[in-house]
């Protein structure tokens, strides 16, 4: 199966000239924990989900920006935020990990108008999934030189048993990043359409073929797709 990394769209008539398409709050609106605003979802996103859904109100399109299927935010690398239509394609496909989904409210002050969505928050992990032995983990070789050194490890517990005996093993991991990363055969056969990998590679986002051809076929806005291979 052909596999992709997610990014969101900028600039295009679809989701307009400004992005994040989402980057402030309403005037009013509380984000914080104590509010139970959306950074309450910052201190769970780790751990778990938090005991109540959280206050969604008061999030803001940005000038510039339109309404799409898909909204880019400045947010938290664990969100989507999306409408009924997206929401209704993606859980007919097989997601990784555990999710929530809670109701959300955009505005757009340009265009005095607040649409439905909703923000989808994700746990995935599937760093214990990665073919060791056939990616290509890399560090620079000093702090301030650009230059990528390959650093070799047969296996996931090879990785973390070195990292379990370093002063500050958290650290030491997010000094390294893929510069190839093959995923087992086990996971391939799993059929998982949306996942993250995690711990090393944080913030990127991995779809299936199938995942692809759903936005395409149900017109859905606001994303684009680099083919890699996994």
């Amino acid at each position: 199966m052909k596999y992709y990394r997610l990014d969101y769209c900028c600039a295009t008539k679809e989701v307009g000239t400004t992005w994040p398409q989402i980057g402030d709050f309403m005037k009013g609106y509380n984000p914080e924990p104590e509010a139970n605003g959306i950074f309450t979802l910052y201190e769970t996103r780790k751990n778990g989900f938090p005991d109540k859904a959280p206050d969604l109100s008061g999030l803001k399109l940005a000038n510039g920006a339109k309404f799409s299927d898909f909204l880019s935010a400045a947010l938290c690398n664990n969100f989507f935020i999306i409408n009924e239509k997206a929401k209704n394609v993606i859980e007919t496909l097989h997601i990784d990990g555990e999710y929530r989904i809670y109701s959300a409210q955009v505005t757009s002050l340009r265009k005095k108008l607040t649409k439905e969505y909703y923000l989808m928050q994700i746990i995935s992990r599937n760093i214990r999934n990665v073919d060791f032995a056939n990616s290509t983990l890399v560090k620079r070789a000093e702090r301030n030189d650009e230059t990528r050194v390959p650093i070799p490890f047969s296996s996931y517990e090879e990785f973390f048993e070195i990292a379990s005996t370093k002063e500050n093993p958290n650290m030491w991991i997010f000094s390294f990043w893929f510069d190839k990363i093959k995923m087992t055969k086990e996971f391939h056969d799993s059929g998982i359409d949306l996942f993250q990998i995690g711990t090393i590679d944080e913030h990127s986002w991995y779809v299936s073929q199938r995942f692809v051809d759903a936005v395409q076929e149900n017109g859905l806005t606001g994303l684009i797709f680099e083919e890699v291979d996994l």
